[in-house]
């Protein structure tokens, strides 16, 4: 009865008010909530310019910097985001007006699908994801239509753009074209992979030139875990948690069993149907991140939309739910924004950056600050300190990432360096710090140098009972040469490690001695460890080289026993 109210000549105005209000809210938590550590993460990638990072595509690396071009702080980081949601909502808008569209309709079912709000602030992969996404659906609709030249065109460039986002983006694209078989047919579809690879070339190239690392990473080393049936219960439930939370249950009923009346919305429901499914069975072989479907949630949301509009018998309920979901989010946002968002686990992340940083600044100074295998708070430390000498120091023990490629740490040789660990037991002798989330352990080291780009390849390993022998190579790629064991700086011992759940236990480790290893030069090593190889013979054994007080080397080799 409500949406009688508001009738076709107020429905522009309408949609309006509610985009003033959505923007206004976003523009409000971007200005006044702390950076996540993905967000100082992320910020720290815009630092340089380049065509590809770690973990993700550039996207987001870009929209950072142009954004800190305008306005300084968060709200820089974030304005782009902000911007970038705005019109989301303008295109989702736009694709739901063949429907009768109704603005109370639309903006209730926004505010009813949770997963919609952190990312319309928050300086992720996401958002643009969430926008280029979209995009691609709304020229999807006109190219099925008419794929003349200029459809095709730009819908290339929307692919290469979503990709450019996340690379969640070729999930979208691989069910978009199962849903679309026959259009393989056309000579534009080919047409449209040339122009995207064509837009795609910088990127390619980028990985191509530092060894394709976003993909080594995201297909060997992220997220594999053994399977734990709880992992798929948690993925259900959460989400339909974060596609309502009151109607998540509706709106995903809605997407697997609507009848398409066209061909776009087949393709609807099958590519958000699809990455729902795809992200279920991706759990059997490790963990999950709720927002992954965020993708999902633009068929999910066209679709229910129809469903809904259709069905007057529903609108008041998902009218009640948007309401419910505005007020709670409301509460949150305002919640998050408060220096009392500390005393929430869920929300701590968003408070006291900026107190850690001053508390380590107090012991640090103006040195460089490097910290232990901690991506996180080496982030949040140089964007809240100002600090640009600040890095992630990633040990053999620890994930690769941006810092790896950085290098920050080879460029701080020979200086005096702080450098922080979570590990009481590292340093000999240490000053503790407690921030108000964590205890970090201090050292001050002159003269630093980490040899952490030192490289060892395995040459040959013998087995006997109760002896491992093994013949590694080591080289030297510094302009240095290398003296091993001469003091306590470059005090080293080859070690045998194992991983036992999200553990590193130590096995077995030698002192190296003295040894030299010249500019330039490889060194053979053989090392004889006294260990059962019957107990160890069904785990994974690697090979590592700690130097000084800092952790093993990255450089790493796994140890074949079988």
């Amino acid at each position: 009865m409500l949406s009688k109210l508001f009738n076709q000549k107020y429905n522009t105005l309408f949609f309006l008010l509610g985009l003033i209000i959505f923007s206004g809210l976003n523009l409000f938590s971007a200005a006044c909530t702390e950076l996540h550590f993905d967000e100082a993460y992320y910020n720290f990638w815009s630092q340089s310019f380049s065509f590809g990072y770690f973990d993700h595509p550039p996207m987001i690396a870009w929209l950072i910097m142009a954004g800190k071009f305008l306005f300084p702080g968060e709200i820089g980081i974030r304005i782009f985001i902000v911007l970038l949601s705005a019109l989301s909502m303008i295109l989702l808008w736009l694709m739901i007006r063949q429907y009768n569209a109704n603005a109370l309709i639309f903006w209730s079912l926004i505010f009813s699908i949770g997963l919609i709000h952190p990312y319309s602030f928050i300086a992720t992969p996401d958002a643009p994801l969430f926008f280029f996404t979209a995009l691609f659906f709304y020229l999807l609709c006109r190219y099925l239509k008419n794929n003349n030249f200029q459809n095709t065109i730009l819908i290339a460039f929307a692919i290469a753009l979503t990709i450019y986002s996340k690379y969640h983006a070729f999930l979208v694209i691989a069910l978009v074209i199962i849903a679309n078989l026959k259009l393989l047919k056309r000579f534009s579809s080919w047409t449209i992979l040339l122009f995207t690879l064509l837009y795609l070339a910088p990127h390619i190239y980028w990985q191509y030139e530092n060894d394709f690392p976003t993909l080594s990473y995201h297909l060997t080393e992220s997220h594999q875990t053994q399977y734990n049936p709880l992992e798929t219960i948690n993925y259900i439930l959460s989400e339909l948690a974060v596609t309502g939370p009151l109607l998540g249950w509706f709106f995903l009923y809605i997407l697997f069993t609507i009848k398409p009346q066209n061909q776009w919305e087949k393709t609807l429901k099958i590519s958000g149907a699809g990455i729902f499914i795809f992200f279920l069975l991706a759990t059997f072989a490790g963990d999950f991140e709720a927002h992954w479907t965020l993708a999902a949630i633009i068929p999910l949301f066209i679709l229910s939309y129809r469903y809904v509009s259709e069905n007057q018998q529903w609108q008041k309920w998902v009218m009640i739910s948007g309401i419910i979901n505005f007020v709670l989010m409301l509460a949150l946002r305002i919640i998050i924004a408060s220096p009392n968002s500390g005393n929430i686990k869920a929300l701590a992340h968003f408070s006291h950056n900026r107190d850690n940083a001053y508390l380590i600044s107090n012991y640090a100074g103006n040195k460089p600050v490097l910290f232990q295998d901690d991506w996180i708070d080496a982030s949040l430390h140089q964007y809240y300190s100002g600090n640009s000498k600040t890095a992630s120091l990633n040990s053999g023990f620890y994930r690769r990432n941006q810092y790896d490629i950085a290098d920050i740490d080879e460029q701080l040789s020979d200086a005096s360096v702080v450098v922080l660990t979570r590990d009481s037991l590292q340093f000999k002798d240490y000053q503790r710090i407690v921030t108000k989330r964590k205890t970090f352990y201090a050292k001050t080291i002159p003269n630093f140098r980490s040899y952490y780009n030192i490289k060892m390849k395995l040459e040959d390993v013998n087995i006997t009972d109760n002896s491992l022998s093994i013949n590694v190579l080591l080289n030297n790629p510094y302009a240095k040469d290398i003296a091993f064991g001469d003091k306590d700086q470059t005090q080293s011992w080859f070690q045998l490690w194992t991983k036992k759940g999200k553990k590193w236990v130590l096995i077995d480790e030698k002192e190296t001695g003295l040894m030299n290893l010249h500019t330039n030069d490889n060194i053979n090593q053989r090392i004889d460890f006294r260990v059962d190889t019957n107990i160890l013979s069904d785990q994974k054994i690697y090979l590592m080289l700690k130097i000084g007080e800092l952790k093993p080397l990255p450089s790493k080799c796994l140890i074949k026993l079988q």
